[in-house]
């Protein structure tokens, strides 16, 4: 039930997010195609999307760093190890004392606890779509998306094989849910329309909404003719 919630999570991020929609829609638009429904008579055959997933890895920077980042936020997995000798642990705080940890010790590291510290990622609890952005140095212009210390933990939880399947499977639901369809939130109790990103709560693997989301939604495949 993991990717699931990734895409809803990612989904929203890029919804919630100012101009972040169009920069995608921008950058997957030439690895996506949205063929319009046949009409004959009174009979409608439904649209159709062709993707070419690879394409996403390769050239769709933001949509992958975002992905990323949205992996990086909701993470809630844990890894469990036992030391095979006696280990000292450290603290942070200088004025604690080292922590012994003798030979058949199960240790259980949340992994929450690094993907939110401060001292591996600045402004930790904010979603920052381009943040796995890099540029080659050899060629300033060009942009591409690392996946930096996620991927350690996104292979501990079971995510991506060497292939990137998975992440290319989740990709490729969102980027045909954004560009098949237009959606905005309700209205408000304030009267307004404002996108409001719900607490997470745990879940396995990825963390599970408290609250829903309601939106409108809109077919879009007539603009994409």
């Amino acid at each position: 039930m993991t990717a699931p919630y990734l895409s809803a999570w990612h989904i929203l991020y890029v919804l919630s997010t100012p101009t972040l929609l169009s920069t995608i829609r921008l950058e997957v638009s030439s690895h996506v195609k949205v063929t319009p429904p046949v009409t004959i008579g009174k009979f409608s055959s439904p649209p159709s999307l062709a993707i070419s997933s690879l394409g996403f890895l390769k050239s769709c920077p933001v949509f992958r760093s975002s992905f990323r980042e949205t992996l990086r936020l909701t993470s809630r997995d844990w890894t469990l190890k036992t030391t095979k000798v006696d280990r000292v642990a450290l603290s942070y705080d200088p004025d604690s004392k080292p922590y012994m940890l003798p030979q058949g010790t199960n240790i259980l590291i949340p992994h929450e606890l690094y993907l939110r510290d401060s001292k591996n990622f600045s402004s930790p609890d904010h979603f920052i779509p381009d943040r796995f952005v890099v540029r080659e140095p050899s060629q300033p212009t060009v942009k591409s998306a690392e996946t930096g210390t996620t991927e350690l933990f996104s292979k501990r939880a079971g995510f991506f094989g060497a292939d990137k399947l998975i992440e290319e499977t989740c990709l490729s639901f969102v980027a045909g849910i954004l560009m098949m369809w237009d959606i905005e939130p309700v209205i408000n109790e304030r009267g307004r329309k404002e996108w409001k990103v719900p607490k997470m709560g745990y879940g396995i693997g990825i963390a599970r909404p408290e609250g829903d989301v309601r939106v409108r939604i809109r077919s879009r495949e007539t603009e994409m003719a």
